[in-house]
């Protein structure tokens, strides 16, 4: 299991972490439908304007719409952060493990 390495935000991570996860959907086989849930207004925005914006996260969402195209159904939606709160479980439990830079 890798850890996650530092990021300059919460923003970069956020999406690090759907890329992540949409390459393991790819990898386990994909499911007729994949939601991505996330609490970030400003991600699910990005997501929804990816062809108009330069954020620091471009890159990212490039990758990630490159995974989408070969995905038979995405929707990425807005939730409210007490509806997140297994995610946030889980970031805060890899970052407790990842490896310190030093």
């Amino acid at each position: 299991m890798r850890g996650i390495p530092s990021m300059s935000s919460a923003l970069v991570a956020e999406a690090e972490a759907y890329r992540d996860g949409l390459r393991l959907t790819l990898m386990r086989g994909a499911p007729e439908h994949v939601i991505l849930e996330s609490d970030s207004l400003q991600l699910v925005s990005l997501w929804k304007d990816r062809c108009k914006q330069r954020s620091e996260i471009a890159t990212i969402l490039d990758e990630m719409q490159e995974m989408v195209t070969a995905l038979p159904s995405v929707t990425f939606v807005h939730v409210t952060r007490s509806v997140n709160g297994a995610a946030h479980l889980c970031a805060k439990n890899a970052s407790s493990s990842s490896p310190r830079p030093q």
